[in-house]
C-alpha cells in the first residue's frame, strides 16, 4: 500500500495580506459588538442588563452554530477555488 502526499502551494504575500485584513475586520465588529454597542444600550436605551445579555447570549450561539454548519460546509464542498477560499472571502 502506498500512500501519496497531498501537494500544497504556499500561499502568496496577497493571500496572507487578505486573510489579515478579513481577520482585523472581524476583530474590529468584534470589539464594537462588545465594548461600544453593550455601552450604548445601557446608557441610551434601557439599564436593564437583561437585553444586553440576551444580545450577548444570542451572539455567542450564533457563531457557534455557524462554525459548526460552515465547517462542514467547507469540508464536503469542492469548487474550482478549492475547499475553504470562497467560505472565507465571502463569509468573513
Amino acid at each position: 500500500m502506498t500512500t501519496q502526499k497531498a501537494h500544497r502551494t504556499p500561499l502568496s504575500v496577497r493571500a496572507w495580506f487578505v486573510i489579515g485584513l478579513l481577520s482585523l475586520s472581524g476583530q474590529i465588529a468584534w470589539g464594537v459588538e462588545n465594548a461600544w454597542f453593550n455601552t450604548f444600550v445601557f446608557d441610551t436605551l434601557t439599564p436593564n442588563p437583561r437585553p444586553i445579555a440576551w444580545m450577548v447570549a444570542i451572539s455567542a450561539i450564533t457563531a457557534t452554530i455557524t462554525t459548526l454548519l460552515m465547517g462542514t460546509l467547507s469540508d464536503r464542498t469542492f469548487t474550482r477555488f478549492g475547499r475553504r477560499r470562497p467560505y472565507i472571502l465571502f463569509g468573513c
